[in-house]
């Protein structure tokens, strides 16, 4: 979602149907020290900015927030050494990633290749749909249905991260939020594809890493 970093107000956020919450006010009621938020992707990138040692002295970091559910990118920037929000601290929506449509096109994939049975020891979650955390875990037990299905998330991922490469230039990518569980299955794929699809050569090797952070990445 958007957060107004300087007035300390929730815009706007996807995950909690929120518009336009004083968070820090409501905060500051219960807390007497400074307080400060910020959206998922910011923090992400700060984090990486400020913990880690690879990345301390980086001018200019892309940074990828994308949960399990897959259905949107969230980026943070840091441009020069500082974080970029834009104008109005909106910089960084990336609003479709995999749309309904395209998630069932996967799952459609998979399902011809491999069987409807293939598709039983996935969970549900609570609107009745297969649960992506799910699986992320059947890939970890060797399922080759869900290693297939991160395989096909791998491909659609690429294709948003050409385009930022493309566009931004950056000295690195990074990738965090809870898609890190998938590093092993869908990072071999998501280097070769931008490195054999961005537009110049000059951009051909930049860096694609998963954050260091783990499960505390934004």
């Amino acid at each position: 979602g958007t957060i107004d970093n300087e007035n300390g107000i929730i815009n706007y956020s996807y995950s909690f149907d929120f518009h336009d919450v004083d968070f820090c006010g409501i905060l500051s009621d219960y807390f007497k020290f400074n307080i400060e938020i910020d959206n998922d992707a910011n923090v992400g990138v700060l984090g990486v900015k400020w913990l880690d040692k690879e990345d301390y002295m980086t001018r200019h970091i892309l940074y990828l927030s994308i949960n399990k559910n897959f259905p949107s990118i969230g980026a943070g920037l840091i441009i020069d050494h500082n974080i970029y929000r834009g104008i109005n601290c909106a910089a960084g929506e990336i609003k479709s990633f995999i749309a309904k449509s395209m998630w069932n096109r996967i799952l459609n994939k998979a399902n011809k290749k491999f069987g409807k049975v293939s598709f039983s020891h996935f969970k549900m979650d609570k609107n009745n749909a297969i649960s992506q955390s799910s699986i992320i875990e059947q890939a970890k037990l060797s399922n080759t249905t869900a290693i297939f299905i991160l395989k096909e998330v791998a491909k659609e991922l690429s294709y948003k991260i050409v385009e930022l490469v493309n566009l931004l230039n950056p000295e690195v990518v990074i990738i965090g939020g809870d898609i890190y569980e998938a590093e092993e299955f869908i990072a071999p794929i998501i280097k070769e594809r931008v490195s054999s699809k961005v537009i110049s050569k000059v951009v051909r090797n930049t860096p694609i890493r998963f954050s260091p952070l783990g499960v505390y990445s934004g």
